[in-house]
């Protein structure tokens, strides 16, 4: 399982619509049009979808007439977007966002696109480009897990089916990671189609909300999922916050 390349450059490759084959443009719908409503956008708004990937999301705020940009490091799921009818589309990383400073309205960030790096510094230098580019007034929304939720029920071990491959995951809490051996297969003829580990950062809701307002956010809204449940209810810890 083991190869050079990070582990989001393996994982978010062709096979991985196949992985979550269940979050589909309908079960974004609701997502997205919550996020608008939550962050105030209005038509005509610049709002970059940070981490992008197929586009889910991306296509509902574009129907709500948003001006959206998406961004993803991964070609096969901009490749994927494109196909889809996605527009506006830029192939970047985080790390460094290909946009002027204070020329967004807003940025957001759907489905744990948050915590990848090696290291915490890392992670903040993503919030801080997002800062960078956020006009003052300007708002940001981060979907993230819950740490404390993923600690307390976190499954060893999964096996699924689907779409003519074989989904085999393994997770353990390692290190304040939380960490999830992925093996794809195709059920034709047994072959490995993939293998790669996950591991992205457990940051508690405390945490992000530090990290967050440390780059010059203010944090206005919690949420436990993209439907308004409280926090600590929904395993996700969902953060909207306003550029100071």
């Amino acid at each position: 399982m083991s190869s050079e390349a990070p582990w989001f450059e393996v994982a978010f490759g062709e096979l991985y619509p196949v992985l979550y084959a269940h979050r589909d443009d309908a079960s974004a719908a609701g997502e997205t049009e919550f996020t608008v409503r939550t962050l105030d956008l209005e038509p005509g708004d610049r709002v970059l979808d940070l981490g992008c990937g197929g586009g889910r999301h991306l296509r509902g705020l574009s129907a709500a007439g948003i001006t959206a940009v998406g961004m993803d490091l991964s070609k096969a799921l901009l490749d994927d977007n494109a196909a889809r009818g996605g527009e506006r589309l830029v192939r970047a990383d985080m790390r460094r966002l290909p946009f002027g400073p204070g020329t967004l309205d807003a940025v957001v960030s759907f489905f744990t696109s948050f915590g990848y790096f090696a290291s915490d510094h890392e992670d903040r230098l993503v919030l801080r480009e997002v800062a960078r580019v956020v006009r003052p007034g300007g708002r940001y929304l981060l979907d993230y897990l819950d740490a404390r939720e993923v600690g307390a029920n976190v499954v060893p071990r999964s096996e699924k089916t689907v779409g003519g491959y074989q989904i085999v995951e393994a997770r353990r809490i390692e290190d304040g990671r939380v960490k999830k051996q992925v093996w794809i297969r195709r059920t034709s003829d047994g072959e490995e189609a993939v293998a790669y580990e996950e591991s992205v950062r457990l940051y508690s809701p405390a945490e992000l909300e530090a990290m967050i307002d440390a780059v010059g956010f203010d944090v206005r809204k919690r949420f436990g999922a993209l439907d308004g449940r409280a926090l600590g209810e929904g395993g996700r810890c969902v953060i909207a916050a306003v550029r100071r």
